[in-house]
């Protein structure tokens, strides 16, 4: 029971990678697209808005499907469409057709992350959070490995490449549904019926009566760490490399330290689980946070700090919390932790293609100081409010 547990939750993390590794290789063909399109920076700003908006929109729906359907179908057809979108982004005409085109491609990870999400949180090698954290480690991975594959092939192969990127995608989703086909058994699969996984965390409907408040107070302020973590991740995964090609670095550079700094996500995105298994899931978050938004003001200042520690210190903070907020957040939905999952994720991700829009307003009115004080002194607020989390 184990060992099969041990290999679904594999093949989750390597189906996130795919995932994840689409997403975070649009920034850089959008370096790419800019030139060829002759895209403002808020156009690109927007065109990041709407796939993060059809990511975020989608995700409840595909949750409640998941919770009735089973996870490995939504699984294997969302691995399918980001193949086949991935490879046109590089065919697109006009910026309208990237538009449409990118909240098409949004559908693949709105249809993997609740399920994904769930089943990860199900099977529960060992800890909780070390479970989620592994399952979530593949998208770090594929973040880190997204931008280093679109700056490789595009260098080489020109926009067209997508193409090539597509079908080795396509290659890979046929080897992976075929071992989940085997191995993965949607039902309450857990590899340890007496651990943490079996012992679910109170709910608020079964929390005495005199700390409903608290509990609403706690589900709120759990939102709002969410969106802000998200609105700068993205908001960073999509700016760096911009900003650092309008400093006079190459496109392939400028991907390389984006590649850093979503390397240092994963790094963060590992351990925040177990981090939150020995010292508890609200600590954890709010220094995560303190420490993001301190790092995003001293980058804003100009101050003479190497853009190496900048964006990988960025990278690890904003990935610490990523496992303990979809924790803390299925604890309060136990009946329904797809639907738990894609609410979390989904709301999260509205404020977050909002905050990547609004980002580039800022960046594009007043310069990229400024959009990158605004994101630090919301992660500060954010970091304050954590104090409201459950233990």
């Amino acid at each position: 029971m184990r060992n099969r547990a041990s290999l679904t939750l594999l093949l989750l993390s390597l189906s996130h990678l795919l995932i994840d590794m689409h997403s975070s290789m649009l920034p850089v063909v959008l370096v790419y697209l800019r030139s060829a399109l002759g895209l403002s920076i808020s156009q690109v700003g927007l065109v990041a808005g709407v796939y993060n908006f059809g990511i975020s929109l989608g995700q409840p729906l595909f949750g409640y499907m998941s919770d009735r359907w089973g996870e490995r179908l939504l699984t294997t057809v969302a691995l399918v469409w980001v193949a086949f979108t991935g490879a046109g982004l590089g065919f697109v005409p006009s910026f309208g057709a990237l538009l449409l085109l990118a909240g098409l491609q949004a559908v693949g990870p709105a249809t993997f992350h609740p399920p994904g999400a769930a089943g990860a949180g199900r099977l529960a090698i060992g800890k909780q959070g070390f479970s989620m954290s592994f399952f979530l480690a593949g998208g770090s991975v594929g973040n880190a490995l997204g931008p280093l594959v679109a700056a490789g092939v595009l260098e080489t192969a020109g926009l067209h490449g997508t193409a090539l990127i597509g079908l080795g995608a396509l290659t890979a989703t046929v080897v992976l549904a075929w071992q989940m086909r085997r191995h993965w058994h949607t039902g309450r699969l857990r590899s340890d019926p007496s651990g943490p996984a079996s012992q679910p965390e109170p709910t608020p409907e079964k929390r005495p009566a005199r700390l409903a408040s608290a509990a609403v107070v706690a589900l709120g302020t759990l939102f709002l760490i969410t969106a802000v973590r998200t609105s700068v991740q993205m908001s960073l995964s999509t700016y760096v490399p911009q900003l650092l090609t309008l400093q006079g670095m190459e496109p392939a550079q400028a991907g390389r330290w984006l590649s850093a700094m979503l390397a240092g996500a994963m790094v963060g995105v590992f351990s925040g689980g177990p981090l939150s298994d020995r010292l508890g899931r609200r600590a954890v978050t709010t220094l995560s946070m303190a420490i993001l938004g301190g790092t995003l003001l001293l980058w804003a200042t100009g101050a003479p700090v190497p853009t190496g520690i900048l964006v990988i210190v960025c990278g690890v903070a904003v990935g610490i919390p990523l496992s303990q907020t979809l924790l803390i957040g299925q604890a309060f939905f136990k009946e329904g932790t797809g639907l738990a999952s894609g609410l979390i994720l989904g709301t999260s991700f509205v404020a977050g293609a909002a905050g990547v829009t609004l980002t580039g307003a800022v960046a594009q009115a007043w310069g990229f100081p400024a959009a990158l004080a605004a994101l630090g002194a919301l992660s500060l607020a954010a970091a304050v409010g954590g104090i409201a989390l459950p233990r």
